[in-house]
C-alpha cells in the first residue's frame, strides 16, 4: 500500500490531497482534486496519504513533549538543590493574566456496529488539540502546549470542566495548583431536567419550581454544601435515599443530581462572584473547538472510524485550525 501512495504524487500534491482530506470525506477529496487542479487521484491513495504522514506528526508530538518534560524535570531538580533558584525565562504572558484550559469530549461512531469512541479535546488560549486515544496522550500535548507558551505557573490555570470525571482527575492530578470551575451551563442542564422529572403526583407545578430555583440560586452563589442538604431533605419525601449507588440512577433522578453535585463540590464555585471578577464561568469556548475540530468532520452522516483513522485525520485539523499547517510542511522531515 506504501508504493500505491506514493508512486508519483509530488510534495505539492501530497499537501494539497491531505488539506483536502482534513476538511472532505475521502471520495469528496477526491472528486474536488480532480476537479480544481486536474489531477486523477484515488480516494484509496489520499487515506494512505494521510495515514502515513501523521505517523511522522505524532513522533514529533511525543518527541516535543519528552523534550518539554525533560526540561521541567531539569528545572525542578535544579531548584531542589541551588540554594537560591536560578531565575526563570520570562513567560510570554504576564503572571497576573489568567489562562483557560478548556476540556470535553464527543463520541464518535466506530467501526465496530453499535459501538463509539470518545474524542477528546483540548484548548490553551486559542491553541486546539485533539486526538482519539488514552487520557494520558491528551495531558501530554496539554504540558507540551503549556510549557511552549511559557505557562509553567499552575496557579495561573483556570481549567474549565462539564463535570466528567476523567476531566476532573486529569486537573487534579496534573494541575493540582490550578482553579477547576465546573461550567454553569452544564450545572444548570442537570437541575432543571431534574425538576422536570420530579413526581407530579407528589408535588405541584409550583412546588416543583420552587425546589428548583432554590437549588440554582444556592449553586450561583457557590453553597453546593446547601444545595446538597435541600436534596437530601426532599429525597425521603419522594422515596429515594442519596446513599444508592451511582451505578443504579437514572441521569434525571434527584439522586443523580446529588452525586453529580457531590462529584464536583471542588470545582462549584461562587458564579456571581468569579463572573463579576471578568472570569469565564463557561466552556463555550471549548464546545466550539469540539465542534471545529471532530464534529464537522468525523460525525458526518453515515461515517463509521477506525481508532487510528480518526486520529490521525484530526492531527491534521488540530495543525490547520492552530495555524501550524505551513511550519509543519517547511520542515525538512516533511518536504
Amino acid at each position: 500500500m506504501k508504493a500505491l501512495a506514493e508512486a508519483n504524487i509530488s510534495p505539492g500534491l501530497r499537501q494539497v490531497a491531505i488539506h483536502c482530506v482534513a476538511a472532505w470525506p475521502y471520495r469528496q477529496a477526491q472528486q474536488s482534486i480532480q476537479r480544481l487542479i486536474g489531477v486523477a487521484i484515488s480516494h484509496e491513495q489520499i487515506r494512505q496519504l494521510c495515514l502515513q504522514e501523521a505517523v511522522k506528526v505524532k513522533a514529533q508530538e511525543q518527541a516535543n513533549f519528552q523534550q518539554a518534560y525533560e526540561q521541567a524535570l531539569a528545572e525542578t531538580v535544579e531548584v531542589l538543590v541551588e540554594e537560591k533558584p536560578r531565575p526563570k525565562k520570562p513567560p510570554q504572558i504576564e503572571p497576573s493574566e489568567r489562562v483557560y484550559l478548556g476540556i470535553d469530549g464527543t463520541l464518535v461512531n466506530a467501526m465496530a456496529q453499535n459501538r463509539f469512541m470518545e474524542a477528546k479535546v483540548g484548548i490553551v488560549f486559542s491553541h486546539q488539540l485533539a486526538l482519539v486515544e488514552t487520557n494520558r496522550r491528551l495531558s501530554q500535548q496539554l504540558f507540551t502546549t503549556a510549557r511552549g507558551m511559557g505557562i509553567d505557573n499552575q496557579e495561573q490555570l483556570v481549567i474549565l470542566s462539564d463535570g466528567a470525571r476523567w476531566i476532573n482527575k486529569l486537573a487534579q492530578t496534573q494541575y493540582p495548583k490550578a482553579t477547576v470551575i465546573l461550567d454553569w451551563w452544564h450545572l444548570k442542564r442537570r437541575v432543571w431536567p431534574t425538576v422536570r422529572g420530579l413526581p407530579a403526583d407528589e408535588l405541584s407545578d409550583q412546588e416543583r419550581q420552587a425546589w428548583g430555583q432554590q437549588w440554582i440560586d444556592q449553586l450561583w452563589r457557590g453553597q453546593s454544601r446547601q444545595a446538597l442538604q435541600s436534596i437530601m431533605i426532599l429525597a425521603p419525601q419522594l422515596g429515594g435515599q442519596p446513599s444508592e449507588k451511582p451505578a443504579q440512577l437514572e441521569e434525571r433522578s434527584l439522586l443523580a443530581l446529588h452525586q453529580f453535585i457531590s462529584n464536583n463540590r471542588a470545582a462549584i464555585i461562587d458564579y456571581h462572584h468569579f463572573q463579576q471578577s471578568g472570569y469565564y464561568i463557561g466552556s463555550a469556548l471549548v464546545e466550539k473547538t469540539v465542534d471545529l475540530l471532530v464534529c464537522r468532520r468525523l460525525k458526518l452522516r453515515g461515517q463509521n472510524w477506525s481508532r487510528t483513522g480518526a486520529d490521525r485525520l484530526l492531527c491534521w485539523r488540530q495543525l490547520i485550525l492552530n495555524d501550524q499547517w505551513d511550519d509543519y510542511w517547511q520542515q525538512p522531515e516533511a518536504a
